[in-house]
């Protein structure tokens, strides 16, 4: 499995597009645990999705 394609599992099962890192982390990491991928796929994809989805830096708090 590729990113694409859990991308468009993703997309058939809630009918939206991943908007965040965090959501299709998510949806991976379940997908993993309910064993419906392995764990390299799991590793691999988790990689790919870092790489896809560029993580934005957080807002800091100033005193």
């Amino acid at each position: 499995m590729n990113l694409e394609e859990i991308q468009q599992l993703f997309h058939e099962k809630y009918h939206f597009k991943p908007a965040t890192l965090n959501e299709l982390l998510t949806f991976t990491r379940k997908c993993y645990i309910l064993n419906d991928i392995s764990i390299n796929e799991y590793r691999q994809l988790v990689k790919e999705i870092e790489t896809a989805y560029p993580v934005t830096e957080s807002p800091t708090v100033s005193n």
